[in-house]
């Protein structure tokens, strides 16, 4: 508040100055040149005479104010005429000792003996003394440290296995090799066996087929001179029942039909000739298949069929047919292992 009334102050003299100056140079301007012309009449001189820089005006010598320069920036220190002699600013404390009185005693609590906020500095305990590290020992191998465990993960779903489609029809032929058994078979050998399933399907675990099989009979041991050749030809219903897991299948069943043997003789005893069997045929089939395409699967077929004899017929040679239903030989016991090929649809 001090600094600011005392520029206001410089302001108004300089004002005043500039003015006071304004005025005198104007006075001073007419006083001159009425001075020429009344100088020697009327105008007394100034005695002693002025020093340099004064003007003498009527009698008395003045001092001419010089021309006004820009104005002080603000906050700069008043002109020298207006400050008290010596350096600017005084020399000393600041602000002066004799500025404001000293505060009452008890006013403020005096300061602490410690910085704020930090206890003094034995309220601390000592830092405790580490060990010196020790160094492994040589050759040893640094502990091994268990593996951070994972966290547990929750595994996808298994697929879906795909949708079985049913299948509506089958066809599978075999082909493999016989051997008869029974009483009657006994010069028989172990011969071609072939045939055929084919059916239709009804929801995967069952099957109805009809069956044809073929059996080429050779004997043996007959007397010199003496030569037989048989094929049999067997017609069956053969349904089956299947176990299917994965791309395996378990198929087995029971069938039903007849029998017919034909067979050629040449016989020196017996006579030449052709001749005929007729009979039923009781079996079963097992058989065991793996996919091994789209629509294909290979196994193999175990057979056995149980045929019976109810008529025997014969034509000699030149000679008309004679037919018989007694005096019949057994049943022949026919087992046959073939390799099957399925192809299913």
């Amino acid at each position: 508040m001090t600094d600011q009334r005392r520029e206001l102050r410089v302001r108004r003299a300089r004002r005043f100055g500039h003015f006071l100056a304004a005025a005198l140079a104007m006075s001073g301007a007419g006083g001159m040149a009425r001075g020429e012309a009344t100088a020697r009449a009327d105008a007394p001189a100034c005695s002693p005479a002025c020093a340099a820089g004064q003007v003498c005006l009527q009698g008395s010598c003045w001092i001419q104010a010089p021309s006004a320069g820009p104005p002080a920036p603000s906050g700069s220190p008043p002109p020298s005429r207006d400050l008290p002699p010596g350096p600017y600013p005084p020399a000393g404390p600041y602000p002066p000792t004799n500025s404001y009185p000293p505060p009452p005693p008890g006013s403020y609590p005096p300061p602490p003996s410690a910085p704020y906020g930090y206890p003094p500095s034995s309220t601390y305990p000592p830092a405790p003394a580490y060990p010196p590290g020790s160094a492994y020992p040589p050759g040893a191998a640094y502990p091994a440290y268990p593996a951070y465990p994972g966290y547990p993960t929750t595994p996808a779903p298994a697929p879906l296995p795909p949708r079985r489609r049913n299948r509506i029809f089958q066809l599978m032929p075999y082909a493999g090799v016989h051997s008869y058994h029974g009483a009657g078979t006994a010069n028989v050998r172990p011969g071609l066996h072939g045939g055929g399933l084919v059916g239709f399907r009804f929801q995967e675990v069952f099957s109805l087929n009809g069956e044809l099989t073929l059996d080429s009979v050779d004997l043996s041991d007959l007397p010199a001179g003496d030569k037989l050749s048989e094929v049999d030809v067997s017609a069956t219903i053969s349904p089956l029942f299947s176990i299917i897991d994965g791309k395996l299948e378990l198929a087995f069943g029971p069938k039903l039909g007849f029998w017919l043997g034909s067979y050629d003789q040449t016989s020196l005893a017996r006579g030449d000739g052709r001749g005929s069997f007729f009979g039923w045929d009781l079996g079963a089939n097992v058989a065991l298949m793996g996919q091994v395409g789209r629509r294909l699967w290979l196994g193999g077929l175990t057979s056995f069929d149980l045929r019976t004899f109810t008529s025997s017929c014969f034509t000699a040679s030149g000679g008309e047919e004679g037919c018989t239903k007694t005096d019949l030989p057994p049943a022949d016991k026919v087992l046959a292992l073939s390799l099957l090929l399925m192809f299913s649809i």
